[in-house]
C-alpha cells in the first residue's frame, strides 16, 4: 500500500538503530506487512514471501484462536509486535520543536519479525467478523536482513513464557476448574493443603503443579450427573474424595511426607497416581451421586475406592516406568476392572 500514512508515531534511537512506536489499524495490516518464511503456509491471513525467508510458516488455526480471543476479550492488552520497515517507511516530524513526534509515510511492506500469529489474528478479526482494532508496533527504520534474522533468533531462543501454573493461578477467578484447583490447595481440610505449586516448581513439600490439578479437576467431574455442580460443591466433593483415598491407602500416602522424592516407594503420590484417580473418579462419584436429592453417598465411594486395594502401586512393580498420561490411563483401566469385577460385589 503506497501513499499510506501512520499518524502519531514516536521516534527513538538506540546506538546506531532508529526505531518507531506506533499503532496501525487491523484492516491495513495485510497491505503494510509481510513475513519472510522458509516455505509458505498452506493457509495464512498474512502476506508471505520466501525471498530471504528465515521464519517457519504460520499456523492458521493458531491465528484463528487469537482472533477468537481478541473478539471475546476486547479489553485485553496485547504486547506490541516487532517489525522492520526495511527502509520503506519514512518518518516525517510534525514540527522542528518536537522532532521525535510525527508520521510514517509508507511506501513498502515492513517485515514482521515477531508477532505473525498475533497479526494474523487481528487480520482475521477484521476479515471474518469486521471487528476493527488498533495494533501497537515497534518498527526498526531500516534493519539489514542479516540483523533482522539475528533479532528473530534472539527473541525466539531466549524468551521464556509464563509458567502454566502461574497462568492457571492468574485466571482462577474466570475459570471454575482453576478456582477449584487453587482452593484445593488453600483449604485446611484438603489432603493437598499447601502441597500444590502455583509457580511451576516442585520443590520442598510441593507435590503437584497447579495446572495439572486443574486439568484433572475437570476430568473428575466428567460424569453426566456431575457436570452441573457449582464450584463450591465440586471443591467439597474433591476434598472428601481424596480424603477417602488417603485414609484407604495410608502406606502409599506416606510417600508424600518423605523429604526426597527419590525415596518414594509408590506411584500414588506422583502425578501419574493423581491422573489415575482423577480418570476413575467419574465412575466412582457418578455411582454414588443422587441428582434427585443432590447428595453424595460416601459409603458407596468408600466401598468402590477400597476395591482398588489389590492394585500394585509399587514404583518397581507392574507399572514401573509408566508415568504421566500414559501411565495414569493404564493404571485407571486396571482400577476399573477391580471396581467392576463381579467377585468384588
Amino acid at each position: 500500500m503506497s501513499n499510506y500514512t501512520i499518524e502519531s508515531v514516536l521516534r527513538r534511537e538506540q546506538g546506531e538503530k532508529t526505531y518507531f512506536f506506533g499503532s496501525m489499524r487491523n484492516d491495513v495490516i495485510k497491505a503494510l506487512t509481510e513475513v519472510l518464511v522458509i516455505e509458505k503456509s498452506p493457509k495464512s491471513f498474512l502476506e508471505e514471501t520466501t525471498e530471504g525467508g528465515y521464519q517457519r510458516p504460520a499456523t492458521y488455526s493458531r491465528q484463528r484462536q487469537i482472533k477468537e480471543y481478541l473478539i471475546s476479550n476486547k479489553d485485553a492488552y496485547v504486547p506490541p509486535v516487532l517489525i522492520n520497515a526495511a527502509g520503506g517507511w519514512t518518518f516525517r516530524p510534525y514540527d522542528a520543536n518536537r522532532p521525535d513526534i510525527g508520521a510514517l509515510d509508507v511506501q513498502g511492506r515492513a517485515h514482521i519479525i515477531d508477532g505473525q500469529h498475533r497479526l494474523g489474528g487481528y487480520i482475521a478479526a477484521w476479515e471474518e467478523d469486521q471487528v476493527s482494532a488498533k495494533v501497537d508496533f515497534i518498527a526498526f527504520e531500516n534493519l539489514p536482513l542479516e540483523n533482522e534474522r539475528t533479532e528473530f533468533n534472539v527473541i525466539n531462543t531466549t524468551q521464556k513464557g509464563v509458567p502454566k501454573a502461574i497462568s492457571t493461578y492468574i485466571t482462577r477467578d474466570e475459570n471454575e476448574q482453576n478456582w477449584v484447583a487453587w482452593e484445593f490447595n488453600q483449604r485446611e481440610d484438603s489432603p493437598f493443603h499447601g502441597r500444590i505449586s502455583r509457580i511451576g516448581k516442585l520443590s520442598g513439600s510441593m507435590l503437584l503443579n497447579l495446572q495439572s490439578v486443574a486439568k484433572n479437576v475437570s476430568r473428575t467431574f466428567e460424569h453426566g450427573s456431575l457436570e452441573g455442580l457449582e464450584k463450591e460443591a465440586c471443591l467439597n466433593y474433591l476434598i472428601k474424595y481424596w480424603s477417602i483415598i488417603r485414609d484407604t491407602f495410608p502406606d502409599e500416602w506416606a510417600d508424600g511426607d518423605k523429604a526426597k522424592k527419590a525415596d518414594w516407594d509408590y506411584k500414588m503420590m506422583e502425578l501419574t497416581g493423581f491422573i489415575a484417580w482423577s480418570l476413575i473418579a467419574p465412575k466412582v462419584l457418578g455411582r454414588a451421586y443422587d441428582p434427585t436429592t443432590d447428595t453424595m453417598n460416601w459409603e458407596i465411594v468408600e466401598k468402590l475406592v477400597s476395591r482398588v486395594r489389590p492394585l500394585d502401586w509399587r514404583k518397581d512393580g507392574k507399572y514401573a516406568g509408566r508415568t504421566g498420561e500414559v501411565g495414569g490411563k493404564e493404571i485407571m483401566r486396571d482400577m476399573e476392572r477391580l471396581i467392576d469385577a463381579p467377585e468384588s460385589e
